[in-house]
């Protein structure tokens, strides 16, 4: 119960640094002229990310190894998280352009930017560092404050937090998609490291065909196609059919990593990862209500941007 108050304790305290990080980075940026990608993740993954964590286990005195879930799990394991990643992107392309219906699409404003540069400068600010610093903090520190639930609510609290992280409502619904299903690829494996395989695929992936789809490795700055060109738009009832098939085998790699790892025992859903009863609602409502309030904030957010002039 202490666990699952804390992790929402630290969902609030992440939304605020998200916010207050972001406009600091945004004055730094502006002081120095720079329009250095690489400057512009360094300091947002640095402060909003590496910054947090480190203070997190100044103050709480938890062991890395334990709450980052940093053990290693068997080999196999990587092998399906890869396939998992592969198979799921459809379903992920699809509610992407289902968002972009709804909501601005920020990524979209932004995908020039990384066309422009060298493959494997836009590959390191867009794969590796998110897959690696986001799923520190999601699939890593809150993720282990959730061990006293049930693996599903923690899964869909942990995709929760993960979309809001993103605070762009267009980019949230599928982030939580895919979140929750990179909680359970963790808690499966008992290991972070595979979530971050799959993230970084499904990140890696994306900008590897917007490459090669836009030729922008050649000419990037005479290509304003939009990432929109990646999505699927206006699916057919096949695709459709296409796209689910994918998703069920994604499913089965997800039921795999929890055989091969021996916790086929937690997809029941009644026993948690400590081995007891999940807690009851009554034990997680100090938690929940930070979390509520960190949703406030992701929700104030979304309805401040929505406003803004483009």
């Amino acid at each position: 119960m202490q666990n699952f108050r804390r992790a929402g304790i630290f969902a609030f305290s992440m939304m605020l640094v998200m916010v207050v990080g972001s406009v600091l980075i945004s004055v730094l940026l502006s002081k120095t002229g720079s329009d250095s990608l690489l400057l512009q993740y360094g300091l947002f993954y640095g402060l909003q990310f590496l910054l947090p964590i480190l203070v997190y286990f100044y103050l709480t005195k938890e062991s890395p190894r334990e709450a980052l879930r940093v053990q290693r799990p068997k080999a196999y394991t990587f092998v399906l998280a890869f396939l998992f990643a592969l198979l799921v992107q459809p379903a992920l392309m699809l509610l992407s352009a289902f968002s972009s219906s709804l909501f601005h699409n920020y990524v979209d404003d932004s995908m020039v930017q990384y066309l422009a540069r060298p493959f494997w400068i836009s590959f390191l600010c867009v794969a590796v560092l998110p897959a690696l610093f986001e799923e520190l903090i999601c699939r890593g520190i809150f993720l282990s404050g959730c061990k006293d639930m049930n693996i599903y609510a923690a899964a869909l609290l942990c995709g929760l937090f993960f979309g809001m992280l993103h605070l762009n409502p267009q980019q949230a619904l599928y982030a939580v998609f895919f979140g929750a299903f990179c909680a359970l690829v963790a808690i499966g494996a008992d290991s972070v490291w595979p979530a971050i395989l799959a993230h970084g695929v499904i990140n890696g992936t994306q900008l590897f065909l917007a490459y090669r789809l836009t030729d922008a490795g050649i000419a990037a700055e005479d290509s304003a196609v939009s990432s929109e060109a990646l999505d699927l738009a206006a699916p057919t009832a096949g695709l459709l059919i296409v796209i689910f098939i994918l998703l069920a085998m994604a499913i089965w790699c997800l039921v795999r990593i929890f055989y091969i790892n021996h916790r086929e025992g937690l997809l029941i859903g009644r026993t948690t990862e400590s081995g007891d009863a999940p807690m009851p609602f009554a034990g997680a409502l100090p938690g929940l209500v930070w979390f509520a309030a960190a949703a406030v904030v992701f929700t104030v957010i979304s309805l401040v941007t929505a406003n803004a002039p483009l």
